[in-house]
């Protein structure tokens, strides 16, 4: 996006909700075509389905009750920095979340050096409400599917869509 602002290219492809975003954060950028739709999803090491499974029940339930929908409203009409993020409480169980911080509104560094976004917010919620202490890494987007499958890390997020090659080598979370 700023390289199209420098005049460096007349174009961007992108992800559909990354160009929302930042159509409407900015008026000088419009969508012209969407060119295929994909559902996200949270990648997950394969040797652990008790994690999907328990997350999966959870983000479910988030689902349903509507969360999710706002959560995703909230970060596509512009985020407010009091209100992201939510507070992690001690459990039992640690999930290593590996985020891709490029990825705006998915998963960002804000001003503060903070990181913030849409798939850090949800996955704060569930491991608030199923009791895991949530610890999270920036992670260059090369690095994610590396480190979850050498299990350096549970769960990685950051605008990831579920592909037929990805599923071959991860679980995926419910979309």
């Amino acid at each position: 996006f700023d390289a199209l602002l420098e005049g460096e290219t007349d174009g961007v492809v992108d992800d559909e909700p990354v160009i929302r975003h930042h159509t409407l954060e900015d008026n000088r950028f419009r969508a012209l075509e969407i060119i295929e739709s994909a559902s996200y999803a949270y990648p997950m090491w394969k040797k652990n389905p008790s994690l999907r499974l328990t997350f999966d029940k959870e983000l479910k339930r988030m689902i349903d009750e509507g969360l999710v929908e706002k959560i995703v409203d909230k970060w596509m009409r512009g985020y407010d920095e009091s209100t992201a993020g939510a507070e992690t409480t001690d459990g039992v169980q640690v999930v290593r979340l590996g985020l891709f911080p490029e990825a705006i509104p998915f998963g960002f560094i804000n001003d503060d050096g903070e990181l913030r976004g849409i798939d850090l917010e949800i996955i704060q919620e569930v491991c608030r409400r199923i009791g895991f202490r949530l610890e999270v890494e920036a992670m260059e987007f090369d690095a994610l599917f590396d480190a979850l499958l050498a299990n350096q890390v549970d769960i990685i997020a950051g605008c990831l869509s579920i592909t037929a090659d990805r599923k071959r080598i991860v679980a995926f979370s419910i979309p």
